[in-house]
């Protein structure tokens, strides 16, 4: 499928905030069931591949190759799965990586399979040994870095000849690829390492000169964004390196660390005004507090890996999961499309009985009120809120594991804006509709 660009609704990467899944099921989807969980994209774990590196083969829709699922498969196939998840409403983000590739790499050059340079692709030692050759990272005696999956090495992403081919693969996504929402570059790991046989100009390493992968990275993803951008697609990073100097580039997070608390907060500080998604890695994650872990979750304004077919060492389906997540998908909805308000002293909670965050959503504001232990209900005060020209219009609270939706009202105080909030199970999502109106009404009901 060719259709043109310009026919697809123009996407914003606030459209794709929301849970996600890394998942390779071949199974269809219960859409209404995710959708209820605020479900939004799957970071795609199908490994169309034929080798790690190799994302997206640059050939034709229909020409075929072995996945490395041991699969026949083509960037058609790769499309019309793309496809179903866009038309099912939910965004395919592909797996993609830069700084290493190949599989079961020799030491040495093997024998070459491809007669002709433009099959070197298909092979993963054809691929490093006689393609890319000169951007495998070595020591300074030549010997080969290896990666810990399935015998890939490490590759610097500002080669010439790697970068190109990256390149490459990014403009035959824009035109094979066109329901794909874009890339999720993984292996950020790879970053704390340096090139010995190359000089960024910066990088000085055991008394010589060296190009860190950190500034070949963001060379390289720069170059990739301004391909995927023109095409109304987007970038996220699995940001195991957790830099804000990385992320100049990037749409959006997936944290494969995101289940480790201290991953969750820098993950939360990195996306105030950006989508992001934390690792929900098993059933253990949500244990023994699921109420504590969707709560962390909601004030830090950071989605979960939702329990989804075929997910690949993620959160499996299971009755007592799903509950959970439809538990709190309709809070977790409510702050799609989330930046953080940033304004000082903005919000608080009274008596300090509950924690709070106020983010901007499309059409208003969301305030999740969480951890209030010991109240059934809570005062929220709002200073200098609202925008000139803005106002609120009505003031509506959910609950975990509630269908019912609540009208409370607020108390204009001066500049503060004070609403008493209904809790039930330490929790509630206040959304503030708002509307712009003929003057300065700030602080008005």
């Amino acid at each position: 499928d060719h259709r043109d660009l310009h026919s697809f609704p123009t996407r914003r990467s606030s459209d794709l905030d929301g849970c996600g899944s890394y998942g390779g099921g071949e199974d269809d989807l219960d859409a209404g069931k995710l959708k209820k969980m605020a479900y939004s994209l799957n970071w795609n774990a199908r490994f169309d591949w034929p080798f790690q590196g190799m994302s997206i083969p640059p050939v034709k829709s229909d020409v075929t190759w072995t996945s490395w699922y041991q699969k026949e498969t083509s960037l058609a196939q790769m499309s019309r799965y793309d496809e179903k998840m866009e038309k099912s409403g939910f965004h395919v983000l592909e797996y993609f990586v830069t700084t290493e590739g190949g599989n079961y790499i020799a030491d040495e050059p093997p024998e070459r399979k491809a007669k002709a340079d433009s099959e070197l692709w298909r092979d993963g030692n054809d691929f490093i040994h006689y393609q890319i050759p000169s951007a495998v990272i070595r020591d300074h005696d030549g010997k080969i870095m290896y990666s810990n999956w399935f015998g890939d090495v490490v590759l610097d992403p500002a080669e010439p000849c790697w970068q190109k081919l990256l390149l490459e693969q990014a403009e035959t996504l824009v035109k094979e690829l066109p329901y794909s929402s874009g890339i999720c570059i993984d292996r950020m790991d790879w970053l704390t390492v340096y090139n010995p046989h190359r000089d960024d100009g910066v990088s000085w390493v055991d008394g010589r000169p060296a190009r860190s992968l950190l500034n070949s990275w963001k060379e390289t993803v720069g170059k990739l964004a301004a391909i995927l951008h023109r095409a109304g697609k987007f970038v996220y990073a699995n940001t195991i390196v957790t830099r804000i100097d990385c992320c100049g580039s990037l749409d959006g997070f997936y944290n494969e660390y995101g289940d480790f608390p201290c991953s969750l907060n820098l993950s939360a500080l990195m996306a105030v005004h950006k989508p992001a998604i934390a690792w929900t890695r098993d059933i253990n994650t949500l244990r023994p507090d699921p109420d504590a872990f969707f709560q962390r979750h909601l004030h830090l304004g950071v989605f979960p890996t939702v329990p989804f077919p075929g997910a690949d060492h993620t959160i499996p389906e299971d009755p007592w999961v799903d509950r959970c997540y439809l538990d709190y998908g309709p809070l977790l909805t409510a702050i799609r499309g989330k930046q953080w308000v940033l304004k000082p002293h903005v919000i608080s909670v009274n008596d300090h009985a509950a924690s709070a965050n106020l983010f901007k959503v499309p059409g208003g504001y969301a305030i999740p009120v969480t951890f209030a232990e010991n109240a059934n209900e809570v005062t929220v005060i709002l200073r200098n809120l609202l925008e000139v020209r803005e106002r609120i219009t009505s003031i509506t609270v959910l609950h975990p594991g509630e269908d019912k939706v609540s009208t409370v009202q607020g108390k204009t105080v001066g500049q503060e804006v004070r609403i008493t909030v209904p809790v039930k199970r330490g929790c509630a999502l206040v959304k503030l509709v708002c509307e712009s109106a003929g003057g300065n009404v700030s602080g008005q009901i």
